[in-house]
C-alpha cells in the first residue's frame, strides 16, 4: 500500500477545502476571514427593497448577494461576470457582496428577519417551499410566462425542486451528484483490477472486503464503509426503489424493506466494532479531510467535488468513479443531489423584481455558466454549459450521474428531516438494533406531523 505521509500539508489543505467545498453537500470557497465585514451594514442597508422611482436615465439598483468572499478563489471572475451584466444592458446595475460560507445563512436570516435581504441571492434549493409559503421570495411565473423562458436546457428535478403550489420560485444555478471513488492502486494491491470495480452492492460487498488490512486490532486500511462520507440512507432506499416518506409525509420507516436497507449498512462491517471504525476514520482525518485521500479507504461516495480535492492534494494514487452500486434485483439508479438556487427577494418593488429575474436569466445563459464553473469548479446547472465540461472519463461519469440524481423531498413539518435522521443513524452505528432505531425514528417523525398539523 503506498503511503503518503510526505504529503501530508497537501493532503490537509485538500481536506479543508473539501470540507469547504461540500458543504450542504454541494460547495463553498469562502475562506472564513470576514474580509467583507466592513462592507456589510452598507450592504445591508442597499438591499433593502424600496417603492421610490429611480431617477429617468439612472439604473435601477440590484443587490446580489453569494458566497464567494472577496479574496477567494474565483471572487474576481465571478465580479468580471457581473460587470458584464450591467455593462450589456442600461435599465439595471448589479452590486454584490460575498460572505464565507459558514456565515453566509446566519446573514440571510438576518437580512430576511429585517426585511433587508438583498434583491437576489444564492440557497440551497431543497428547501425553497419554506421561503416561498412565507412570502420571502418572489414568484418567479409570471416573469417566465411573459418572456416565453425554456427551461428545458436545466436539469427538470432540480427546477422541479424549485416549484411551490404550482409556481417557480426558484431556478438551480449548480448542479452535484455522488458517486463511487475508488482507489484503484489498492484494488491492485489485492489482486484486482478495474474491472472488479463494483456495480451491485453484492459485488461492493464482495470486494470491499478483499481490501480490508487489520493489525493488531487496528483497521489500516478498509474497502468501503457505507456510513462514511456523503452515503446517506435516504440514497440507499431510493436505489433499492424505496422512500423515507410516502406523497403525504407519512413516514416509511417501520416497514420490513426499510429495514432490511439500515440493516444491510449496519451489517456492512460487522466483524469491527464501532470504536474500531471510528479510530479508523478519526486516523483519517489526521492526514486529510477523510480516508479515501489520505490512500487508506479503497471507496467512497462523495460529490464531484471530491475530483478537485484529489488533484489539488496531488495524490499519489491511481483513482476513478463509477455509478453508485445499487441492489442486484429491483435497484433503481439514482443519488442525491443538492443544489444551489437563484431566488429574489420579495421587496414588492416591481422594478426591482423584475431586475433580479432579468439577472437571473443572464447567469443562467449556458455561456455564463460555463464561466461561472470556470470561476467555482460547481457543476452547473445548465445541461449545454456541462456537455462542454466533459474533459476526460472522469467528468464525464460525474456530468452522466447528474441526470440520475433527486433533491430530497420537501416537508413543512421536517423541512431538515435528513439531518435529523443523523441522531438514528448514530445509534444504529453504535449498536442499537435496527428495529428500536427505527421504531423512534418513525415516532419522531410521526409527533412532529401531528404537532405541525395540529398549529398550522
Amino acid at each position: 500500500m503506498k503511503k503518503n505521509v510526505k504529503r501530508v500539508l497537501a493532503l490537509l489543505l485538500a481536506g479543508a477545502m473539501t470540507l469547504s467545498l461540500a458543504a450542504c453537500g454541494d460547495s463553498g470557497t469562502g475562506d472564513g476571514d470576514g474580509k467583507n465585514d466592513g462592507q456589510t451594514d452598507q450592504k445591508e442597508q442597499d438591499s433593502k427593497g424600496g417603492t421610490e422611482d429611480t431617477p429617468s436615465g439612472e439604473k435601477t439598483q440590484i443587490t446580489f448577494w453569494h458566497i464567494i468572499p472577496e479574496g477567494s478563489d474565483g471572487y474576481d471572475s465571478l465580479n468580471e461576470l457581473i460587470m458584464n451584466f450591467n455593462n450589456v444592458q442600461d435599465k439595471y446595475e448589479i452590486t454584490h457582496v460575498g460572505y464565507p460560507f459558514l456565515d453566509y445563512f446566519s446573514k440571510m436570516t438576518t437580512a430576511f428577519a429585517g426585511d433587508v435581504a438583498p434583491d437576489v441571492f444564492m440557497y440551497t434549493m431543497d428547501d425553497v417551499p419554506t421561503r416561498a409559503a412565507a412570502g420571502t421570495i418572489a414568484n418567479l411565473t409570471p416573469y417566465m410566462e411573459a418572456d416565453g423562458y425554456d427551461t428545458s436546457d436545466l436539469y427538470e428535478a432540480e427546477v422541479a425542486a424549485g416549484v411551490y403550489d404550482g409556481n417557480q420560485y426558484a431556478l438551480p444555478m449548480s448542479s452535484t451528484c455522488r458517486v463511487l471513488w475508488y482507489n484503484l492502486d489498492l484494488f491492485k494491491d489485492a489482486g484486482l483490477s478495474e474491472e472488479d470495480v463494483p456495480t451491485t452492492w453484492e459485488e461492493l460487498y464482495d470486494v470491499a472486503h478483499k481490501m480490508d488490512i487489520v493489525e493488531d486490532g487496528v483497521i489500516k486500511q478498509l474497502g468501503f464503509d457505507p456510513t462514511a462520507g456523503e452515503a446517506n440512507y435516504h440514497q440507499f432506499l431510493w436505489q433499492a426503489g424505496l422512500d423515507y416518506f410516502d406523497a403525504e409525509g407519512n413516514p416509511l420507516l417501520d416497514q420490513e424493506p426499510q429495514k432490511e436497507v439500515l440493516q444491510w449498512m449496519v451489517d456492512f462491517n460487522k466483524d469491527y466494532p464501532a470504536s474500531q471504525l471510528q479510530a479508523f476514520t478519526d486516523a483519517g482525518k489526521v492526514l486529510a479531510a477523510d480516508g479515501f485521500l489520505s490512500g487508506q479507504l479503497a471507496m467512497m461516495v462523495a460529490n464531484d467535488q471530491k475530483y478537485a480535492a484529489l488533484k489539488y492534494a496531488n495524490v499519489d494514487f491511481e483513482y476513478g468513479c463509477v455509478p453508485m452500486p445499487v441492489p442486484a434485483e429491483g435497484g433503481v439508479r439514482s443519488n442525491w443531489s443538492s443544489c444551489w438556487s437563484l431566488e429574489a427577494f420579495n421587496t414588492k418593488d416591481e422594478a426591482k423584481i423584475k431586475g433580479a429575474w432579468e439577472f437571473i436569466k443572464y447567469m443562467l445563459e449556458p455561456e455564463n455558466m460555463e464561466a461561472f464553473y470556470n470561476s467555482q469548479g460547481w457543476l452547473t446547472a445548465s445541461k449545454t454549459a456541462n456537455e462542454n465540461l466533459r474533459t476526460d472519463d472522469i467528468m464525464n461519469v460525474i456530468i452522466d450521474e447528474i441526470a440520475y440524481s433527486r433533491e430530497k423531498t420537501y416537508f413543512d413539518f421536517a423541512p431538515k428531516w435528513h439531518e435529523d435522521w443523523n441522531q438514528f443513524m448514530e445509534l444504529a452505528k453504535t449498536g442499537t438494533p435496527v428495529e428500536e432505531v427505527l421504531a423512534q425514528a418513525q415516532q419522531f417523525y410521526l409527533e412532529k406531523k401531528v404537532n405541525f398539523e395540529s398549529t398550522n
